[in-house]
């Protein structure tokens, strides 16, 4: 009976046998994985990296990107490719080179720019009573000589406090001043051509006047402007006014 008895010890170490070898197999492959990833993190032994260039040379047969090759990126393009290089120095050294104050024909220095001067003479006309042509009664006085220049002088010595001067002319338009006592004014023609009538009031009382002294002239004057010229009761210059000198 014994003897057709299986043998469990060849079984058992039969099994043995192969779960050790199992073991060292998966021992062996894990190595392998290990080897083959820490070496494929080294860089080829043919490739070098430069500093300077920042560009990487693989091999001997590999084109390789030069230092000087990078400059055409970085500079800017010409404006105009087309012109000739020599062309584009004639023109930097013609700019240069130009001076405007040397005439480019001759060579010889440009004149100055003239600038137009026009002189200033300034001419303060004066008002006068020549009396030449006047009219006086009741302490009053028109003078008239210088209508054509383009005013009338009047003066007023009587005892009056309020006299005033109405001057018409050949537009209708009156106009009215005050007189003051022994001063002789000068009172300007504006209507233009024409007649005009110039009328001296007394006060009589309140804001009654009366009529002391009348004059018709016909007036002719030299220029249209003469009448704004002169000074005036109204405006008043000499040649030392800040507006003249």
């Amino acid at each position: 009976m014994l003897a057709h008895r299986p043998s469990y010890s060849i079984f058992y170490k039969t099994s043995l046998y192969c779960l050790m070898f199992g073991i060292s197999m998966m021992i062996t492959g894990c190595a392998h994985v290990t080897d083959s990833s820490s070496t494929a993190a080294l860089p080829h032994p043919s490739a070098a990296v430069s500093a300077n260039s920042m560009f990487v040379s693989v091999s001997s047969d590999t084109e390789t990107l030069a230092p000087s090759d990078t400059a055409s990126l970085d500079a800017p393009a010409p404006l105009d490719s087309s012109e000739p290089a020599s062309s584009q120095q004639e023109n930097a050294e013609a700019t240069a080179s130009f001076d405007p104050t040397v005439s480019p024909t001759t060579g010889a220095a440009a004149p100055s720019p003239v600038v137009a001067t026009r002189a200033t003479q300034l001419t303060v006309r004066v008002a006068t009573a020549p009396d030449t042509m006047s009219k006086s009664g009741s302490g009053a006085t028109i003078d008239f000589s210088n209508c054509a220049e383009g005013y009338i002088m009047v003066k007023y010595s009587g005892s009056n406090s309020k006299v005033k001067l109405q001057l018409t002319g050949p537009n209708a338009v009156t106009y009215t001043y005050c007189l003051q006592k022994d001063c002789t004014d000068a009172f300007p023609l504006t209507g233009g051509d024409g007649n005009y009538t110039a009328n001296i009031f007394e006060n009589v009382s309140g804001s009654e006047y009366a009529l002391v002294l009348s004059k018709t002239l016909r007036v002719q004057l030299t220029s249209s402007l003469l009448p704004y010229l002169y000074p005036n009761q109204y405006v008043r210059f000499t040649a030392q006014s800040a507006a003249v000198a």
